[in-house]
């Protein structure tokens, strides 16, 4: 049997960098308060030896996981796996890891949250597109900091949500439409159970009547190119 190499580890880097132990944990921990030329030669050395942070052993040091957990119905579609992507990319940007669980149709959502929970995150991520995901976030909010992604509003849970204003932009539109001498204007729905497409027909509409241009809705679609053909 051989034997396998032993992980590189932040004495390794200190010794490589020429530098402290501490300093090293500057650079991982609080980057900014260390000179550039410095933190250069601490990052070149832990690419060159791949060290990677023991994530296990600064959670029972600092009683923090530096894990997020991001909670999604695994949809495919867009919009929730584009946003899923940059969840990650910006947790990766702060020095955290993300811990993907996700809720299929018909799942037991308190099982999925309270799964997520016991994996010992710091906070936990809801990609919040329509109604069915609100009991999820909210079953998780019970016991941990959870922000829910979402262009629809507060709900009676007191979530924090962050997301984008989907009633202006539809507005913005009808206004620049008009103001190309368009004055009859269809909109295309979404499905009427995701936030994003109950807010722009609000905003949709809302135009309509301000700018007293002519217009309405079709039946709803459901995200698909299939069914935006067959409107």
């Amino acid at each position: 049997m051989t034997r396998t190499s032993r992980r590189p580890s932040m004495t390794d880097v200190a010794a490589r960098a020429g530098v402290s132990y501490q300093t090293v944990s500057r650079v991982l921990n609080e980057p900014g308060i260390v000179r550039p030329e410095t933190r250069d030669r601490v990052l070149e050395a832990i690419d060159h030896l791949g060290y990677a942070r023991n994530m296990a052993a600064r959670a029972l040091k600092t009683t923090r996981s530096s894990l997020v957990g991001v909670l999604s119905d695994g949809s495919s579609l867009f919009g929730p796996a584009e946003t899923t992507a940059a969840i990650e990319r910006a947790a990766r940007e702060a020095g955290y890891s993300t811990l993907l669980a996700t809720v299929a149709p018909g799942e037991r959502h308190e099982r999925v949250a309270s799964d997520l929970v016991g994996s010992g995150v710091d906070g936990i991520i809801v990609v919040a597109g329509h109604d069915g995901m609100i009991p999820v976030a909210a079953s998780a909010a019970r016991t941990t900091p959870v922000l829910s992604v979402s262009s629809g509003p507060r709900d009676a849970s007191g979530l924090e949500v962050v997301g984008v204003d989907q009633a202006r932009g539809a507005r913005d539109v009808v206004a620049h439409l008009v103001e190309q001498g368009r004055r009859r204007i269809l909109h295309v729905p979404g499905p009427p159970d995701w936030f994003d497409a109950r807010t722009r027909r609000a905003g949709f509409e809302e135009a309509l009547d301000d700018l007293e241009a002519d217009g309405g809705c079709t039946a709803p679609g459901d995200w698909s190119a299939r069914s935006a053909h067959r409107i």
